[in-house]
């Protein structure tokens, strides 16, 4: 999965044991917001869709 959601997009997936990568973008909704800290080799963050193909 990738998606700009650690609660809707990240977390599931990663609950399931899929792997998920987290795209920030500039606005979050309020009910988006999570302070869980992600501890898994499943789960990668990128500032940008591009470094996907790094």
């Amino acid at each position: 999965m990738v998606g700009n959601s650690i609660k809707s997009d990240v977390l599931p997936v990663i609950d399931i044991k899929g792997h998920a990568i987290h795209i920030p973008y500039h606005v979050t909704w309020e009910h988006e917001i999570s302070n869980k800290k992600i501890l898994s080799n499943r789960y990668k963050k990128l500032n940008n869709i591009l470094n996907i193909l790094k």
